[in-house]
């Protein structure tokens, strides 16, 4: 009895919950045609990440993002304004971005593992720590909703049985 009653008040608590809704979206290494519209969703969002020295892998799945179609989802609810958080991966790759009623993104946070360093931080680095070589490179992307970002890189370092790992916040660069 003591069971049953904790159940049912577990399955009460389950109504309290805010109403923001979840979805995963996997992609692969594959052509993912984009849809040509005249009017630009999450242009923002687009133009933050719009720098010429940024991977173009990083470039290409941002705009997977901002152009996602929530509207035409399942998981979509016209009468319910709530936001929707929507994970985004592509083998060690993933963006959680949470969108509006209207499809506009509120916020997204990405990691990438394994990319290209923008040249301006690669000289650096190279000048800074020479005969070492960039063995591990990851890079962490926030964005809010007033167009904010935070790039930030880690790379980690190798010279022969050493190791060194550098944090480099883009802000402190001029790219």
């Amino acid at each position: 009895m003591k069971k049953f009653l904790f159940g049912l008040f577990i399955l009460g608590l389950t109504n309290l919950t805010f109403s923001q809704q979840l979805a995963v979206v996997l992609t692969s290494n594959s052509y993912v045609p984009v849809k040509r519209s005249k009017t630009i969703k999450n242009s923002d969002f687009i133009s933050a990440f719009s720098k010429e020295d940024m991977s173009s892998r990083i470039q290409k799945f941002q705009k997977i993002v901002a152009n996602y179609d929530l509207r035409s989802k399942s998981i979509f609810e016209a009468s319910d304004p709530s936001t929707y958080e929507v994970v985004f991966k592509e083998g060690s790759n993933k963006i959680v971005t949470v969108y509006n009623q209207e499809g506009n993104i509120l916020s997204s946070k990405g990691e990438f593992e394994n990319i290209r360093l923008p040249y301006v931080i690669s000289k650096d680095l190279s000048k800074k720590y020479p005969g070492w070589e960039f063995n591990k490179i990851q890079c962490s992307i926030n964005y809010s909703e007033n167009g904010s970002t935070n790039i930030i890189y880690k790379v980690l370092l190798k010279n022969g049985r050493n190791k060194k790992t550098v944090k480099i916040n883009t802000t402190d660069y001029s790219m």
